[in-house]
């Protein structure tokens, strides 16, 4: 149950990391696309803003609940801790 304690905030942080980090992704790979406005690479990298942000959300917000919940059992302390 220790093990769970310490490795469940780190595997949460850092999906938590990945799900912040898609508007940054966003944005820069949105820059680049308006630089590229007009030339065959702007649909190569509409492609890979769609792939990359995708995969960001697909695998940050199921890890993030998983972990999460498993935070809450593994606590021992409910919900917001309203529940022992």
């Amino acid at each position: 149950m220790a093990e769970l304690r310490l490795i469940l905030p780190i595997i949460h942080i850092v999906a938590v990391g990945l799900w912040i980090g898609q508007p940054g992704v966003t944005f820069a790979l949105g820059r680049l696309i308006q630089g590229a406005a007009c030339q065959p690479q702007e649909l190569t990298l509409m492609s890979a803003q769609l792939a990359a942000v995708g995969f960001m959300g697909g695998l940050a917000g199921p890890v993030v609940l998983l972990t999460g919940l498993g935070l809450i059992w593994a606590g021992g302390d409910g919900l917001l801790g309203s529940v022992g």
